[in-house]
């Protein structure tokens, strides 16, 4: 017989930015726990569910007995415990004793280390209910936040303070106590409206759900989201729609348990703003959707979702629009003071403003970046124009007010002081892209101010020792990281790794603490590292990344041009014997070889002749393809001389007693892995055979 699970922990609200690890964190705990525990699931009989006051586990067929299991016992090896003539020996007399077990249980079992005697046992299952308690509490207490926090004098850490946990198993109450809570199989509903606590008989999800939404609780994520989008369109005329907005509408739906949208309105005379203003206030500040008319032009009006019933819709949209009639009256007060001082006049306070401890001010950043482009790009001048005030809106009343809008205003206040869009963009652009997905910068001074501006502060930060470790990483330097990488991507073979990150070397050396060629060192894998998650995280298998990254990857999008020409290659019938083949190659040349002229005079085997001739015959095709960046090709004609090398080494012996001919047999060898390595280190491929 089966039956369901269902557990509940009502808490205090949770940061909405929280929720969604949280709920992936409650199933992916909850079926590693409930296997350690002899209890096999489906990732299909879990589902999480949650609000800010609740997350929920449910579990359906649950077996109300765990299966039996058969633990295996080994004991001393065979050739120890049985004789020649096939009987016992006082070795495996000694293990029986020892087990309580008769000498008849005993038999023979296969082992990585040789076969040995042993028995099984068969363990009865337990019965659930009796293991759920310690179970259900070893998942609350795997759960983990962003951040924590203890309340009281409880050893206990949770992302809020915990208020009840309901705890079902079918029809039965599962009781334990946590963080001085006792389970039970009661719930609340919405805080203001229902905060009455109600009982639940069994566990059934969807009797819950509806005793919750009769309660003023839509307990579902996926249905709040979909009801909140539903909302936003009835609240709005046929004439305007929200700016599409998935983050905000992620945010706002963890803030609610019974979303509710309202439509409000502001003097249209905020609309002389910069729209990016106007939104930045409404979303960051408030959490309102900003509204459009068809045309895409901002509309003085906006979405609030609310957590309250329509019949308090006056009270809740009048204040929310005297709040935010006060937010947008600071900020045009702060838009008109700001423009009474030009971002040039601004440079010089920079000095005032600490960029690190060690590294400086923005102004000491602000130069060093100017210093940057004279190496990665000379005669860009936009890009040097952006370069002198590129950080100076940081000193604006309004992005003090607003961080989010650096940039967003150096950009705005630029173009009023008469400079020429190019120069504007790139100021704006330079913080971009700001996390996974977002946009790159679109002019040329854009990407070069965001590239020299990120690879600044990972040199000066790696050069002082403030190396990003596990979830610490105060500077974002692998979001930057990335950011570079994503953006050479596009470029090509512009600009170089390797070059961009000595010349940032150069430019940081009077205030670096460790030696160059650590920090070198040191960054160089920190970009392969982030290179190869990027690149994984695409879909390229991580054997054939490690591979392309091993043929270096100074230019990144080559490394995925490589990546992309292995992961095609795999399902060729002549994969496998071609990467083996190179692995042979490989394996016999000494590392510090230094290859030598081949002479053709040298050879005496026929087959090394017939190499030769083979990889002469194909070179300068090879190296024309490897030239063009055409990998696939060349990696074809590459396995052309599969046959070649395989029948080389069947018939020839490489480390001959003569020197000059065991050279230049070498020689060869080293050549066509010469070849092959400017594709991938094919020694990192992973193969059915090793």
């Amino acid at each position: 017989m089966i039956q369901d699970i269902l557990l509940e922990i009502g808490s205090e609200e949770i940061p909405s930015r929280f929720m969604p690890g949280a709920l992936e964190n409650l199933k992916n705990n909850a079926l590693e726990i409930f296997k350690r525990n002899g209890i096999e699931l489906e990732a299909g009989q879990v589902l999480t569910l949650g609000t800010a006051r609740r997350l929920v586990l449910s579990i359906t067929g649950v077996p109300e007995k765990q299966a039996d299991r058969v633990n295996r016992h080994l004991g001393p090896p065979v050739k120890t415990a049985v004789d020649s003539q096939g009987n016992y020996t006082q070795a495996a007399l000694g293990f029986a004793k020892s087990r309580n077990i008769e000498v008849k249980d005993l038999h023979v079992f296969p082992d990585p280390k040789g076969e040995r005697i042993g028995y099984e046992e068969t363990v009865p299952g337990q019965w659930v209910k009796d293991l759920l308690p310690q179970i259900l509490v070893a998942v609350i207490q795997s759960l983990s936040f962003p951040k924590s926090m203890r309340w009281g004098s409880l050893n206990f850490n949770f992302a809020r303070p915990i208020h009840w946990y309901l705890a079902l198993f079918g029809q039965e109450t599962i009781e334990f106590e946590l963080a001085g809570i006792k389970s039970g199989n009661c719930s609340y509903g919405h805080r203001f409206l229902t905060p009455q606590t109600f009982c639940v008989e069994r566990a059934d999800l969807p009797l819950f759900k509806k005793m919750l939404r009769e309660r003023f609780c839509i307990l579902d994520q996926d249905e709040r989201k979909q009801l909140i989008r539903e909302q936003i369109d009835q609240a709005l005329s046929k004439n305007s729609q929200a700016l599409p907005d998935e983050e905000l509408l992620e945010e706002v739906n963890y803030l609610v348990e019974y979303p509710v949208a309202l439509c409000g309105s502001f003097a249209a005379e905020y609309l002389d703003l910069p729209s990016e203003v106007l939104i930045n206030v409404m979303r960051q500040h408030q959490k309102y959707f900003a509204v459009a008319d068809k045309s895409g032009r901002l509309a003085n009006s906006f979405v609030v979702i609310s957590n309250l019933p329509e019949k308090k819709a006056g009270l809740i949209v009048s204040g929310n629009e005297r709040v935010l009639q006060a937010r947008l009256s600071d900020a045009q007060f702060f838009y008109n003071e700001d423009r009474k001082i030009k971002l040039y006049d601004r440079v010089e306070r920079l000095k005032g403003v600490v960029f690190q401890e060690k590294l400086g001010s923005y102004y000491d950043k602000q130069e060093r970046v100017k210093s940057l482009f004279t190496a990665i790009a000379p005669g860009d001048e936009p890009a040097l124009a952006a370069s002198s005030i590129f950080k100076a809106d940081l000193l604006t009343e309004m992005v003090q007010e607003f961080p989010k809008l650096q940039g967003i205003m150096g950009e705005q206040y630029s173009r009023l002081e008469g400079v020429s869009e190019e120069i504007a963009a790139a100021i704006r652009e330079h913080y971009l892209p700001r996390f996974a997905g977002d946009e790159l910068p679109k002019t040329m001074a854009g990407k070069l101010l965001s590239v020299a501006d990120k690879i600044d502060s990972i040199i000066g930060c790696f050069g002082i020792g403030l190396i990003p470790s596990g979830s610490q990483d105060p500077y974002a330097l692998r979001r930057q990281a990335l950011g570079i990488i994503n953006i050479l991507l596009e470029q090509k073979k512009k600009l170089s790794l390797d070059f961009l990150i000595q010349s940032a070397l150069t430019c940081l050396q009077p205030l670096i603490t460790l030696p160059a060629q650590q920090i070198r060192q040191e960054v160089t894998e920190f970009f392969r590292q982030r290179l190869y998650h990027l690149l994984t995280g695409k879909g390229y298998r991580y054997d054939l990344v490690e591979a392309a990254l091993g043929a270096g990857f100074s230019y990144p999008h080559l490394v995925e041009l490589r990546s992309l020409a292995l992961q095609n290659l795999v399902n060729d019938p002549n994969w496998e014997p071609l990467v083996i083949a190179f692995k042979r190659v490989a394996r016999i040349i000494p590392k510090d070889l230094q290859l030598a002229p081949l002479r053709y005079d040298l050879f005496t085997e026929e087959p090394e002749k017939e190499l030769y001739r083979q990889f002469n015959r194909r070179q300068k095709g090879i190296c024309d393809l490897l030239q063009d960046e055409d990998y696939l090709p060349a990696l074809k004609e590459l396995a052309a001389l599969r046959p070649a090398v395989d029948l080389f080494f069947d018939k020839v012996l490489v480390m001959c007693e003569d020197e000059a001919v065991r050279e230049n047999r070498l020689s060869l060898l080293g050549t066509i892995a010469g070849m092959f390595a400017q594709v991938a280190d094919f020694g990192k491929i992973v193969t059915q055979t090793g």
